[in-house]
């Protein structure tokens, strides 16, 4: 399932506050934190007892908006709580047209035909389009990729160029923008973390047969699928194969050619325990510092202090282990 990164972050905090209260918190405390434990077990799996939860909490939190707060922690977690019941009214209004034709349809065996009857729903703005993917994401992840990525192939990094108008509108490159491939980007990271990078290649590919050879426009394009996919990309953690999705995002950080790309590619390996990996990358860029030919490129000689660093910064990981 996928999870929301920010929602998850602060979940575990105030999850702890609510132990280490115990039932001695106040019963105005008890209802804001409750939201939180209710959100992150609703990120397990869809449960339509565990909505019904959801709606009584609101209920309940709706009651006690006009009590005084119990407490100095009552008073800092209020704000967010109803921060959090507001994204909850904004999402489920842009839902409730989109629900009413699912309900319409009667599919309710069929996850694929679900996701298949609410995508294909006419959706106005960007943001009901986004929270619609983030319902579905919840939900239904693996339905939703496949909707996704229907008459798409990348095997073997190649593109098929009977299929470049599926690939074109999936990146954004029919007039439309990326969310459907950041979308696409950060389910395969959780489903299926080894398809990754070689989805980002063709879609760098083709951007590059699309968007021409004039070199202004290519400066304006270069790279910009790696880096999206980096920029949208949960934690590790998050992921079914947590050191696969870890090597995919390290090669695809590198792949962007950002700044300080190799240094955070090998401080993503090194937290995740890819020794090998890391190794592997210090070699390529001691090759770089030292070509065979003895000639250096401007990029190589711009380079010629990186190593020393990743090798700092590999000793100081491999310190932190050994203590």
């Amino acid at each position: 399932m996928v999870k929301n990164p920010r929602i998850s972050s602060l979940c575990g905090p105030v999850n702890r506050v609510k132990g280490s209260l115990g039932h001695s918190a106040p019963s105005g405390l008890a209802t804001k934190l409750a939201p939180a434990n209710s959100r992150e077990r609703k990120l397990e799996g869809y449960s339509l007892a565990l909505s019904q939860e959801m709606e009584k909490l609101k209920q309940k939190w709706n009651n006690f908006g006009g009590l005084h707060h119990h407490s100095e922690v009552a008073d800092i977690l209020a704000p967010y709580v109803e921060e959090y019941w507001r994204l909850d009214n904004l999402s489920k209004g842009l839902l409730d047209s989109d629900k009413k034709q699912l309900l319409k349809t009667g599919l309710k065996d069929s996850p694929k035909a679900i996701v298949s009857a609410m995508m294909d729903a006419r959706t106005i703005s960007r943001c009901a389009r986004h929270s619609k993917l983030l319902w579905l994401s919840q939900i239904y992840p693996q339905e939703l990729l496949d909707y996704l990525l229907q008459g798409i192939s990348f095997e073997n990094d190649t593109v098929d160029q009977n299929q470049l108008r599926q690939w074109q509108s999936l990146i954004g490159l029919d007039g439309g923008d990326l969310l459907n491939f950041e979308f696409v980007c950060r389910l395969m990271f959780h489903i299926e973390p080894a398809k990754l990078l070689p989805f980002v290649k063709c879609a760098e590919s083709v951007s590059e047969q699309a968007v021409g050879v004039s070199a202004f426009v290519r400066k304006k394009h270069s790279l910009i699928y790696y880096k999206t996919s980096c920029e949208c990309l949960p934690e590790c953690q998050t992921s079914t194969n947590p050191k696969v999705a870890a090597t995919s995002k390290a090669r695809l950080i590198q792949a962007s050619q950002g700044d300080n790309c190799e240094e955070k590619a090998l401080k993503c390996y090194l937290q995740h325990g890819l020794w090998m990996q890391a190794i592997e990358l210090l070699k390529d860029i001691e090759m770089l510092e030292n070509p065979l030919n003895g000639s250096k490129t401007t990029k190589q000689r711009e380079r010629q202090d990186l190593l020393p660093t990743l090798l700092h910064v590999t000793v100081t990981a491999l310190a932190e282990v050994l203590d």
